[in-house]
């Protein structure tokens, strides 16, 4: 309930997991265009997963090419640290405003 808004923005989704007799929750977290990773698994009424069965469910998605969020995480902490301006998103600037002298030249080519 609490991630409703995340999934609604695409920076989260939620798979259910339903093999071998295990029951979870995968949650999923997007990175900008580093891709999705594996976040969060709870079994059923958000309980832990047992170790050999949680370590099943990673190497599945391991093998999907989604790797665990940590691993981006740790990236992410060490640029921060860093101090290194430029690695994350930055707002979209509008568009460039066209000068007199442009806006003469479109107007001649129109």
């Amino acid at each position: 309930e609490s991630y409703i808004w995340r999934i609604d923005g695409g920076e989260c989704a939620v798979y259910l997991w339903e093999h071998d007799g295990i029951q979870a929750a995968c949650m999923m977290r997007r990175r900008g265009r580093l891709g999705w990773f594996l976040d969060e698994i709870k079994g059923p009424r958000n309980t832990d997963i047992e170790q050999p069965h949680l370590d099943l469910i990673v190497e599945a998605f391991d093998a999907a090419g989604t790797p665990p969020y940590q691993q981006i995480k740790a990236v992410e902490d060490i640029v921060d640290m860093a101090g290194v301006r430029g690695l994350r998103r930055r707002p979209r600037r509008g568009a460039p405003q066209l000068d007199e002298v442009d806006a003469g030249i479109l107007q001649g080519v129109a």
